[in-house]
């Protein structure tokens, strides 16, 4: 399956690089390299490159990363060290990875459960407030598609989310419910694509270790003809898809463009495997959940990063998409008071909305809400913003902190003071100021 996790890992790879609008020639290099992977027939040397893209690129831009680029970062870390220490061997690579696959359950599971848990709080479960109704209010209905909001009621919409996130990932444990519980959850994911595509190639690549091996092989020889049949129109579409994302703006027509786009990109990735999951037996879909070395330390980390929010050392990146979690102060979480260690979150520096455009050029511009109130920035993130950025940057940034009296310099000093792997691991978004859950990936 190694050809399979390949192709969904460098699809998802180009689908987040923004090359249409961008003159950075180091961007210019990666999709370069990401298209290359495309069109080399040894499978090792293609896998070492993808993983190897992915790994630079989470290492240049953490820590603002989506939810689902730790995972991934998992996979392409000991896939890339398995696939260097057996790459003569065929023999050891092909066992290797075959253990290597059967972990990957173990992320799947940990991630819906990590996800449901910072759904626990008041934002979600506030009728006015919940991000279940965000992908209508945000998008599918400035283009009159599927907004379910006209239709039912936010308790509805609240308990969808929480079935398919909670109740679903548990049925799959279940021999009885597992085929049809997982044909249900791949088709909430191609459906959530018309707003955010980059989170189903992690989906699919979890639901590998649930097929026999025999189907295993079945599959990768599918996969094989298919993406042949319909490789350029899938890159295709992964590079124009995040460019489309953040640069067509609220005109509907483009936002149309922009949904089945993402759509189609899930569709045609997700095919070949709901047919084979179609085609079995519920008896069939067994899962291994024998968790070695590697399977343990997956977990480890995951629930580290996850609960990153809970013991306040990030709030991005840790799989509480859309969940309405507020990790400042005391939080809204119902279980975050007593678990909080770290208070850097908690310090906020307030700038002007008006700084949107700047900050944009130095950090991700999904990572920024919208708003017309100001920004309210954790003093250590500023550090990191205020470093990475330009002189001239750092000047409109300064120029545009609420409370003037406060020396920008001084957080540069404290950032670079600060521990390696406190800079690798502690990372937080910018917030709206009276609004600090605000719906965001």
């Amino acid at each position: 399956m190694l050809s399979l996790i390949t192709d969904l890992i460098g699809i998802l790879f180009l689908s987040e690089r923004d090359f249409i609008f961008s003159s950075n020639l180091v961007e210019a290099g990666l999709v370069t390299l990401g298209l290359s992977s495309f069109f080399i027939a040894d499978l090792p040397l293609r896998w070492l490159i993808v993983s190897g893209l992915q790994i630079v690129s989470f290492l240049i831009c953490t820590p603002w990363i989506g939810n689902h680029n730790f995972p991934i970062l998992l996979i392409c870390l000991s896939g890339f060290a398995i696939a260097l220490y057996s790459y003569k061997d065929k023999v050891r690579a092909a066992l290797a990875f075959e253990k290597w696959q059967s972990q990957f359950f173990c992320i799947f599971i940990l991630l819906y459960a990590l996800a449901v848990f910072a759904k626990l709080n008041h934002g979600f479960f506030n009728m006015d407030e919940t991000c279940a109704l965000f992908v209508n209010r945000s998008l599918l209905r400035k283009i009159n598609l599927l907004d379910l909001s006209k239709y039912f009621s936010p308790y509805f919409l609240i308990a969808m989310t929480l079935f398919c996130e909670g109740f679903l990932p548990i049925l799959i444990l279940k021999n009885q419910y597992r085929k049809w519980a997982i044909l249900t959850l791949l088709s909430f994911h191609i459906a959530l694509s018309l707003h955010y595509f980059e989170f189903l190639p992690l989906v699919l690549i979890g639901l590998l270790p649930l097929l026999p091996p025999s189907e295993r092989s079945t599959l990768k020889v599918i996969w094989e003809v298919f993406f042949a049949k319909y490789k350029y129109a899938i890159i295709a579409l992964a590079l124009t898809y995040h460019s489309q994302k953040f640069y067509f703006g609220a005109n509907s027509a483009l936002l149309f463009c922009f949904a089945t786009t993402g759509f189609a990109l899930a569709l045609l990735l997700s095919w070949p495997i709901l047919k084979m999951i179609w085609s079995l037996t519920t008896r069939s879909l067994v899962p291994k959940i024998n968790i070695n070395l590697l399977g343990g330390l997956f977990i480890i980390l995951m629930l580290l990063i996850g609960f990153g929010p809970f013991l306040g050392f990030r709030s991005i990146g840790s799989f509480a998409m859309y969940s309405n979690l507020d990790n400042t102060g005391g939080g809204n979480h119902f279980l975050h008071s007593p678990l909080k260690l770290f208070n850097e979150g908690d310090e906020l520096i307030f700038l002007n909305s008006k700084i949107r455009p700047t900050l944009k050029v130095i950090m991700p511009l999904w990572v920024l809400p919208r708003t017309k109130s100001s920004y309210g920035v954790p003093k250590f993130e500023l550090g990191r913003i205020l470093t990475r950025a330009s002189n001239e940057q750092r000047d409109l940034i300064a120029q545009n902190i609420l409370d003037q009296k406060i020396e920008a310099a001084s957080f540069i000093a404290e950032y670079e003071e600060s521990p390696l792997i406190k800079k690798l691991f502690f990372g937080y978004r910018p917030i709206v100021e009276n609004d600090m859950n605000t719906c965001l990936w």
